[in-house]
């Protein structure tokens, strides 16, 4: 939804404004928010922009509504419970990486906008709404981009970090990352190797901060492979709970149906690795019978928890 054609104050509206104005002055508002540092996380402050004009007074011009929104968000303690390894290292570490591969890329402050234009690239070859986005045992290409800078444990260990490192100057407190390591076994690593490294780079960072911020790892299998995969990295995740892992979940397309992996929730419920599972809100609109099978499935398998398209909710 787009909110910068608001234009009438409601009085909630006018509460909310002074309530946010109020923090905005605890916080230093008129102060200049440090320039973003890029990077092609899914939350990050270009989110606050979007809803800018709601948090700030009408008659401010746009340039003070953005850098208030940027402050504001920067400022406010966060979580990231859903963070993509592989769409979220730092343009400064992807050129680190780079140099290190003799790979040419454009300069740092120009990176994000690069990226952006390759993700764009990669979405409009897909599908429309209601078919599979995701080719079977292939993963989005933009993601494969992604995945050239963390082929070496040192990559790896050295991205999560940096990761860590960059969310912590946003004010994240913790932090869940999420990958699936058979992405990153193009150049001859195994995959207990991989989920070390990006373990390894997860405290790294954390200590790095002051311990400013914590989590842990979610090892992923793809919905688009087969389901020897995602039992392999059930196993996977059950070998590294505790040390550093928290648990397991499937990513990727969700037209694909859960039930394709069902044998490794179940060993993840027979073993105590936690798990989470997206029912496949992706169709609630273009096939909600597959949608509710997906549901039915997660609920049978022990789920506890569930969150609804608020499109489909009352």
């Amino acid at each position: 939804m787009d909110h910068t054609a608001t234009t009438v104050a409601s009085p909630a509206m006018e509460q909310r404004h002074h309530r946010l104005s109020q923090l905005s002055r605890h916080i230093g508002g008129s102060a200049v928010p440090k320039a973003d540092h890029g990077g092609v996380r899914s939350a990050d402050v270009q989110g606050a922009n979007a809803g800018a004009p709601r948090f700030v007074a009408p008659s401010e011009d746009r340039t003070n509504q953005v850098m208030r929104a940027n402050h504001i968000a920067r400022a406010l303690p966060k979580t990231e419970l859903h963070l993509h390894l592989d769409g979220s290292i730092p343009p400064s570490f992807i050129c680190r990486a780079a140099r290190r591969r003799g790979i040419e890329l454009p300069a740092e402050p120009h990176l994000p906008a690069y990226i952006d234009e390759l993700r764009a690239a990669d979405a409009a070859q897909r599908p429309g709404d209601g078919q599979k986005t995701m080719e079977a045992g292939k993963n989005w290409g933009i993601f494969d981009w992604m995945c050239q800078f963390l082929q070496t444990e040192w990559e790896l260990e050295e991205g999560t970090k940096a990761l860590m490192q960059s969310l912590a100057e946003d004010n994240v407190f913790y932090a869940e990352v999420r990958f699936c390591p058979e992405l990153h076994t193009l150049e001859g690593l195994g995959l207990d190797q991989i989920v070390a490294a990006v373990c390894r780079g997860l405290a790294a960072g954390c200590a790095a901060t002051g311990s400013a911020i914590r989590g842990g790892v979610i090892v992923c299998c793809l919905r688009s492979f087969a389901p020897e995969h995602s039992l392999e990295h059930a196993q996977l995740a059950h070998r590294f709970l505790g040390k550093g892992v928290l648990g397991f979940d499937v990513a990727g397309d969700e037209h694909y149906m859960l039930s394709i992996h069902e044998e490794a929730f179940k060993y993840c419920s027979a073993h105590g690795v936690p798990c989470t599972a997206h029912g496949g809100e992706v169709m609630a609109e273009s096939d909600p019978t597959a949608m509710l099978a997906n549901l039915e499935l997660a609920l049978d398998l022990g789920g506890q928890k569930l969150m609804m398209p608020k499109r489909l909710l009352p």
